[in-house]
């Protein structure tokens, strides 16, 4: 079900329950390394922009998988840390069993869609968790592109610098049969990491605030359409 290469999203574990625990989740993408055995799956060290993160061993997380039969997941620790000619790695111990997930916003999109971005202010972020309604801002002009969608979030690539935890206004449009659907929501930064070796872009990974439940499954709907119509071309 899981092969070297492919991409794999890490979410952390908190310590305590999320009642208890202040600290705010952090998610990382990696790729797999290597899996040695059924209980371990060996994964890259995840960067954020230049720098290397290095996972702490015993540090717990619920993993991603996104293969080309589907998305599984799991929960898994780090077991060690490893250095293999030019790549640092994490083992990672199995402590789960591997399900494949049926969560639709879970199921992602890769794509190139162009979209207009805006961090918002401290002032606007406070409106819109009160208010939730994002037709009050101006619109945005910063320009970015959409490289994969979900129910649940976007990953885009912009030149724009943006921080991490901070909320970023978002319109763009999707294909809804015949016409274009436009989308105004509002997107929390989750991490970022640089492209290749591209010194100017900037891949940020994003999950929807507040997001009404009617276009969240107008993106699902979107999303399978898009598979189907690409099923049908081969």
């Amino acid at each position: 079900m899981l092969k070297a290469g492919e991409r794999v999203d890490l979410e952390m574990i908190p310590a305590f329950s999320e009642e208890e625990s202040e600290e705010e989740k952090k998610y990382y993408i990696t790729k797999i390394y290597d899996i040695p055995d059924e209980d371990h799956v060996d994964v890259l060290m995840p960067m954020e922009k230049t720098k290397l993160l290095l996972l702490e061993v015993d540090t717990e997380f619920h993993l991603f998988f996104y293969g080309r039969k589907g998305i599984y997941t799991c929960e898994a620790r780090v077991s060690e840390r490893y250095r293999e000619e030019q790549f640092v790695v994490a083992s990672l111990e199995l402590t789960s069993e591997l399900k494949k997930q049926q969560r639709r916003e879970y199921y992602r999109y890769s794509c190139v869609i162009g979209m207009n971005t805006r961090q918002l202010t401290d002032e606007e972020a406070e409106r819109y968790e009160m208010t939730m309604d994002s037709n009050l801002f101006a619109l945005p002009e910063d320009k970015s592109v959409i490289v994969d969608i979900s129910g649940g979030g976007i990953r885009f690539v912009t030149p724009v610098a943006y921080e991490k935890g901070k909320l970023i206004y978002c319109r763009f449009l999707l294909r809804d049969g015949d016409q274009q659907r436009t989308y105004s929501c509002v997107v929390k930064i989750l991490n970022s990491q640089p492209v290749g070796n591209q010194t100017k872009n900037v891949e940020y990974r994003g999950e929807f605030r507040h997001l009404d439940g009617r276009e969240r499954e107008s993106i699902i709907h979107f999303i399978f359409e898009e598979e189907r119509r690409m099923r049908r071309r081969g």
